[in-house]
């Protein structure tokens, strides 16, 4: 069980950070009408003593950008700020361009103390392309240590190949994403597949990056495919494979970072993984790298950013984390860092911005923090 920081006192006679991570406390704090450009008032949320964790979440349907900001902790200081170039904790997308729904979990770096008390926080309609207000619904989850166990939606979106259950390419996939896991401390608990056909699924399994109407910085198709999990009939996180992603070059995609959690059918509420026409056409290799990629991109959705993206200048908030600096690494002088390159440094990292010529599978200990407070870790 990984340790928690930062929760003091606390009645009972387990001692902060122990414990087993149970349902988090998921609160309903409203719902909201907001025009573009208007905030709520500031919402207050009490975390216990002994904590693990907050989540923020708003859910605009399908605004353009739906913000959450000025995120303070109880002893004043102010976490998430109204501007999307400040950092007070490092990079995150609270404040990020785009998004119908935004979430957030604190800690999400662990460079700074996470407190029990009165949080405070504002969210906002930002802008959507129409000029008409949206409701907003806003929720808050207080989970009180860290989880072990990710469950999973898996949806086969009209993958014509698929074998139904048993099968065996499915199988390699799922065997190297639950390995990938495992080498984290994490269980693969239950795995629901869901297979969808119709119209609908034809269409959706070949997904359109380009066309982004709403100027959600997502593909519309993508937010018709992730409001599926309403579906669900659960909270777990949700992975949908699909035929093709763009023109193919594309191995994932995930609806945030963090995604939405636990509230099933906001337009970010999955990941999506390309499958290059199908699951018998794919090597045994590729399938491993599909299901490293599963992986990947679920690392998104809890919460992790690339270590290092590709130019090389820019890093996760993690301090744990190596980082490859174009100036240091960029050998061939094309203005990239490949995995390769970054061999050395975080090359391996399951988080690294590209696929690799080897096994990327390392989790730092405070990747593997952040995945296991995040609420959907049981």
């Amino acid at each position: 069980m990984l340790a928690v920081g930062g929760c003091s006192g606390g009645g009972g006679g387990g001692r902060c950070g122990e414990g087993t991570s149970t349902e988090p406390a998921v609160t309903l704090v409203d719902k909201v009408t907001l025009g573009p450009g208007q905030a709520t008032g500031p919402y207050t949320v009490s975390v216990p003593s002994c904590s693990g964790s907050l989540t923020i979440l708003a859910d605009g349907g399908d605004a353009g950008d739906i913000d959450i900001s000025n995120i303070t902790d109880p002893s004043g200081f102010r976490m998430i700020i109204e501007d999307p170039n400040n950092y007070p904790i490092g990079l995150n997308m609270a404040q990020g361009p785009g998004q119908s729904a935004v979430s957030f979990t604190l800690p999400h770096g662990g460079d700074y103390e996470f407190k029990a008390g009165t949080w405070t926080f504002n969210v906002t309609h930002y802008d959507s392309v129409d000029k008409k207000p949206r409701e907003v619904s806003i929720y808050t989850m207080v989970k009180d240590a860290p989880g072990v166990t990710i469950n999973l939606n898996l949806w086969i979106v009209a993958i014509a190949d698929y074998q139904g259950e048993g099968d065996p390419n499915l199988a390699v996939m799922l065997g190297e994403f639950r390995r990938v896991m495992a080498l984290a401390g994490f269980n693969v608990g239950a795995v629901n597949i869901v297979r969808l056909e119709g119209d609908q699924a034809n269409r959706l399994t070949y997904i359109n990056i380009n066309s982004d109407d709403n100027k959600n910085d997502q593909s519309d198709d993508l937010d018709e495919l992730f409001t599926l999990s309403a579906g669900a009939g659960n909270d777990y996180p949700n992975i949908f494979l699909v035929n093709y992603i763009g023109g193919g070059g594309v191995l994932g995609i995930a609806g945030g970072i963090p995604g939405p959690q636990i509230i099933q059918g906001t337009a970010h509420s999955g990941v999506a993984i390309n499958m290059i026409g199908g699951l018998s056409v794919l090597t045994h290799d590729f399938l491993l790298m599909q299901g490293s990629t599963m992986a990947h991109e679920l690392g998104h959705v809890m919460g992790l950013f690339h270590t290092t993206e590709s130019q090389g200048k820019n890093f996760d908030p993690i301090a744990d984390t190596p980082m490859c600096p174009v100036q240091d690494f960029d050998k061939n002088g094309d203005g990239l860092v490949s995995a390769e390159e970054c061999a050395s440094v975080d090359g391996a990292n399951l988080m690294f911005w590209a696929s690799a010529s080897f096994r990327q599978d390392i989790l730092t200990p405070t990747q593997r923090k952040t995945i296991s407070l995040n609420p959907s870790v049981k």
